[in-house]
């Protein structure tokens, strides 16, 4: 499962949970009572669980970035590597 995806799904689990807990405002009953407050704890820690997982990917991209712009010249060739590598192997494979 992708970034994107997993991102996507926990959207449409928090808005579900959302709209049962506006559902069952209204509610009586201890057992419907206590269902609203155990929602209302999972969602609080699946937010913090999104939130750390966001500052987590925001220090990673940094660091690459950081990485990156300290050198630069290493990136470049690394990428230009990357780019001749399956033009050299095309051309290989078509003298064969």
């Amino acid at each position: 499962m992708d970034v994107m995806s997993k991102s996507v799904d926990d959207r449409a689990l928090a808005e579900e949970a959302r709209a049962l807990l506006a559902a069952t405002a209204e509610a009586d009953g201890e057992k419907v009572a206590r269902a609203r407050q155990r929602l209302a704890w999972v969602i609080g820690k699946a937010k913090e669980a999104c939130d750390h997982r966001k500052e987590k990917t925001r220090g990673g991209v940094q660091a690459a970035d950081e990485s990156v712009r300290q050198r630069s010249d290493m990136a470049i060739g690394i990428a230009s590597g990357f780019g001749a590598l399956p033009g050299s192997l095309g051309a290989r494979r078509n003298r064969d």
